[in-house]
């Protein structure tokens, strides 16, 4: 895209054709060599594969945004499975012209937010249009200027994988497999970017969601360990000691006190 569209593109009315969220298994996927007479914006929440166009192949993985021009032949070449999911949306927007498939990587959640929001509200009864169009121009500037960016490290997208999956179980092998590298490479610059350890980082994030919700909400010690990614409440209570130098039970009580005393003051 011409970065000088963006200016086109905020004097324009965008008409949504399609808008919807599905995994691999879905019906609403699909597989065949296909186009469409809008243009499509696909974003990879998970998963990765490749969609070979009539002259082309692109690699995708997740946060992976995908544009293809109205008329663009492509097709996905996957197994089919509930492992790959994605936003899919169809614009009608004449004033934005793509010659040819665009395709970057997001960047802190930014992509995944615009679209989540878009099919959020698209699928409310009393959809705002105007709401609707003001978050698809921003979600095609937003996407413009992404794409005159450098691509982001992989230690960048893994951090942006980690607060995403967070309260799942996190393998290093897993995570060399899924960003095609080794183990010892991925270790080594992640640790050279953040000064952590992708357990260490992995850890913090976990422990300040964790403060988060002791102090936020009425969930358990127990429950709040489950909550950010601990299989063992013991297991938490001696990684939150470790990272805020006191026991969860502890932090709870000074908490507790703070308000008391800013009640009184």
């Amino acid at each position: 895209m011409d970065p000088n569209i963006i200016s086109d593109i905020f004097t324009s009315a965008p008409s949504i054709k399609f808008c919807s969220l599905f995994n691999g298994l879905s019906p609403l996927w699909d597989y065949s060599l296909h186009k469409h007479p809008y243009m499509e914006l696909i974003y990879r929440k998970k998963g990765f594969g490749k969609t070979e166009l009539l002259d082309d192949t692109q690699n995708f993985i997740f946060f992976d945004t995908i544009i293809y021009p109205v008329d663009c032949w492509h097709q996905d070449k996957f197994e089919a499975s509930d492992e790959n999911e994605a936003y899919c949306l169809w614009l009608d927007i004449p004033c934005v012209p793509l010659e040819h498939p665009l395709q970057v990587r997001d960047r802190n959640g930014k992509l995944e937010f615009l679209f989540r929001c878009i099919y959020e509200e698209h699928q409310k009864s009393n959809a705002s249009p105007e709401l609707l169009s003001l978050l698809v121009r921003t979600l095609l500037t937003q996407i413009i200027l992404f794409s005159q960016e450098e691509e982001p490290s992989i230690v960048e997208r893994v951090i942006q994988y980690l607060h995403v999956h967070m309260t799942e179980k996190i393998v290093l092998d897993d995570l060399s497999n899924i960003f095609f590298t080794s183990k010892s490479y991925l270790m080594k610059h992640f640790k050279q970017e953040t000064g952590k350890t992708i357990i260490e980082y992995l850890n913090s994030i976990r422990i300040e969601t964790a403060k988060m919700l002791l102090t936020t909400t009425t969930k358990s010690i127990e429950e709040v360990s489950y909550a950010v990614g601990y299989e063992s409440p013991k297991y938490f209570s001696r990684i939150f000691k470790s990272v805020t130098g006191m026991t969860p039970s502890s932090f709870c009580r000074q908490h507790k006190l703070l308000l008391a005393r800013g009640k009184d003051a």
